[in-house]
């Protein structure tokens, strides 16, 4: 459930502010009014005996923030701000000694690892108006030993327009929940963030650390609002390392589509491309391709090839001019290289050279782009490419941009970036 905001007016001065993990951290154990602040003067965000204190203990562990000074990198007073991306642990303390920290209930021992209460281990800086991260809620409720709705509770007081859900977090969340909440299954920050899908990947990786079914990882962290594979195998383990992505794993959500180069990452070897499809299948992505009954001689060398197009997809057409170098190394014609790869499914932008150009034009002009493929690829196929391939080939600018469409390039048309050109030019 989202937590609710408060009615509380008059903190806008903190807009621009980022708060430390120690910081937050004393914040939420204490809630304070805040005052007008006029320009130029200190915020003061945590002042004098608070009504929600329990104890002369939490007096003890009050806190002041002040706003920094034009130029300077931290507080004159209070804890001690970390760098960006760094947390403020118990290895780091504060400008002042470390409180006593509050006694754990009784008969609730605390695992090896977890944030003692008053601790602000695994907290991070958060700016305002972000998104506060399910893990980070949970290590403040360990570390402050509060109840979660009231650390939602204290955080939204705050004033800093952080947007805090603990939906799915147990009133008191132990260390195992930390652990399935942060990246690298330890229960420290960086933790997981609900805005970004958990891939099949993290789901058995977080399933081999924590010692639990890759399926039960799965279905907590749906529980918690994650994102998760809707397809999952119930054999799922760590032995399919090799049959999930391996790089970029936030761009690997089934169902996809898959890099080529991910795809035929095993040399071009037909029947680890078949194991490899199935297993993928099983875990939720939408592959067209189908390694035929029987490959031919060529398949390996294709295929092989074929794990160099990191910039194309399994939902993409192959453009033919990626056809050409491998007609010409094998020694083959293209249309037996097109044949190879629509056995598997693949598709390509043609089935054989444009009419009237012969394969050694087409092999000369491919290596053309080969020779400026950063200066085409980036800036579109400018006129100033167009013009020099045109000289090399005696023929014009038109008939160049013809050809490289017929052999799948994307080419603009030269009379538009004529007339935006002529439009950047200043009038007299």
């Amino acid at each position: 459930m989202a937590c609710p905001r408060p009615r509380t007016a008059g903190r806008a001065q903190l807009a621009g502010r980022a708060v430390s993990g120690g910081a937050v951290a004393a914040t939420a154990a204490h809630s304070a009014r805040l005052g007008p602040v006029a320009p130029g003067q200190s915020a003061r965000i945590l002042t004098g005996p608070l009504a929600g204190a329990t104890s002369a203990e939490d007096e003890h562990r009050l806190a002041r923030v002040r706003a920094p000074r034009e130029g300077s990198r931290r507080p004159a007073h209070g804890p001690r701000i970390p760098p960006r991306g760094r947390s403020l642990s118990a290895s780091s303390p504060p400008h002042a000694p470390s409180p006593p920290h509050r006694r754990s209930r009784p008969g609730s021992p605390r695992p090896s690892g977890t944030p003692a209460p008053g601790s602000s281990t695994g907290l991070r800086l958060l700016g305002p108006g972000g998104d506060v991260p399910p893990g980070h809620l949970a290590a403040l409720a360990l570390a402050l030993d509060l109840p979660t709705g009231e650390v939602c509770r204290r955080l939204s007081a705050l004033g800093l327009g952080l947007r805090v859900n603990s939906s799915g977090i147990p009133g008191r969340p132990d260390h195992e929940l930390l652990r399935l909440l942060s990246r690298s299954a330890n229960g420290e920050y960086p933790w997981l963030e609900r805005e970004e899908p958990v891939t099949p990947l993290k789901v058995v990786t977080h399933g081999e650390a924590l010692g639990l079914p890759p399926v039960v990882v799965r279905d907590r962290l749906g529980a918690l609002g994650f994102t998760v594979p809707a397809i999952f195998p119930e054999d799922a383990d760590a032995g399919d390392f090799p049959s999930l992505p391996l790089w970029k794993p936030q761009d690997f959500m089934p169902p996809g589509p898959l890099p080529y180069a991910y795809l035929f990452a095993d040399g071009g070897d037909p029947e680890a491309l078949r194991k490899r499809i199935a297993r993928l299948r099983a875990y939720g992505f939408d592959l067209p391709l189908e390694v035929p009954a029987r490959p031919g001689p060529f398949d390996a060398e294709i295929l092989s090839a074929a794990g160099a197009w990191r910039e194309l997809t399994s939902a993409d057409v192959i453009p033919f001019h990626f056809v050409l170098p491998l007609a010409r190394d094998l020694n083959i014609p293209p249309a037996d290289v097109v044949r190879v790869l629509t056995s598997y499914r693949m598709r390509v932008s043609r089935d054989e050279l444009p009419d009237g150009m012969s394969f050694k034009e087409a092999v000369a002009l491919a290596d053309v782009d080969a020779r400026h493929r950063s200066l085409s690829r980036h800036d579109g196929f400018p006129l100033r490419f167009l013009h020099h391939t045109a000289l090399l080939r005696d023929t014009t600018i038109r008939r160049v941009v013809t050809q490289l469409r017929d052999l799948g390039f994307t080419v603009p048309d030269p009379a538009d970036t004529l007339r935006a050109a002529v439009a950047r030019v200043p009038s007299a």
